[in-house]
């Protein structure tokens, strides 16, 4: 089994229905194979709201960089305030 302070080399791509809603998913699926960790014991979701989405609701080119910029803060973020690893 993968350490599971370790996020895993195999991420997945998909879309779904998110509150009725059509959404990009970006997961390590990878992860589900890890032992359970009782130092992390929560699950946070974060959601972002687009300034311009198109027309079918996802991100248009111009926003891309700065959701990326994002998602980097939230990563460092979490693991520098509270130890956590970011699976999707």
């Amino acid at each position: 089994d993968m350490d599971a302070r370790q996020v895993s080399e195999n991420w997945e791509f998909y879309f779904a229905n998110v509150n009725d809603n059509l959404a990009s998913i970006f997961v390590d699926v990878g992860i589900h194979d890890s032992k359970l960790d009782a130092d992390r014991p929560w699950l946070l979701w974060v959601w972002v709201d687009l300034n311009s989405p198109r027309e079918d609701g996802l991100t248009k080119p111009e926003e891309f960089e700065t959701l990326c910029q994002i998602e980097d803060c939230l990563d460092e973020t979490l693991k520098t305030a509270v130890d956590g690893i970011c699976v999707g």
